[in-house]
């Protein structure tokens, strides 16, 4: 018996998930998703963003050579996303940065973020030549670190007081994947 079998019959399976390119009129799904992971885990930086803020970050340009900005849709409707950019000097064109990777959260476990992560892996490393992909995660979101390590990445490191959220500093673990 799969593991699909065990679905409440709400959740549509996994194959069901279409990957695409964000387009720019994608922001205000994105800043939804964003909002909807509450106060202390929106990637949008300030509580209560303004539409025009958030249209601000998630508008911005980004290079279709270099950046990779995708995003997740189950029934045409936008569930997830995960941006990654390259390093922009020299020294450091081989890395992959993901900058942002949310997905909402009623959608949670049912291989969203996973299929955005293999997605954005396969552009990185077979399109791109990334040899390293880094992301920066939160010690407490214990979710994010299990879906990393499942692809690859690993803690390199420790990143104390990295950012500050909901009235105190958070340590962050750096995690990397290298392709040998």
């Amino acid at each position: 018996m799969n593991n699909l079998s065990n679905r409440p019959k709400s959740d549509p399976p996994a194959e069901n998930i279409v990957i695409r390119g964000r387009n720019a009129d994608d922001w205000t799904a994105v800043a939804a998703i964003c909002r909807a992971q509450g106060l202390p885990f929106n990637p949008l930086e300030i509580p209560y963003a303004p539409d025009d803020h958030a249209k601000t970050l998630l508008s911005r340009a980004l290079d279709a050579n270099t950046d990779v900005n995708l995003v997740a849709e189950l029934g045409g409707v936008i569930v997830g996303e995960i941006l990654l950019e390259r390093g922009r000097m020299a020294r450091l064109r081989h890395i992959g940065f993901i900058e942002r990777f949310v997905v909402e959260p009623s959608s949670h476990n049912r291989g969203i973020g996973s299929a955005l992560l293999a997605a954005v892996l396969d552009v990185a490393e077979n399109w791109l030549n990334l040899s390293r992909i880094h992301h920066v995660i939160a010690v407490d979101n214990a979710p994010a670190i299990a879906l990393h390590r499942k692809h690859g990445f690993v803690i390199e490191g420790k990143l104390r007081d990295h950012n500050y959220r909901a009235g105190r500093y958070i340590d962050a673990y750096v995690m990397a994947r290298i392709r040998e």
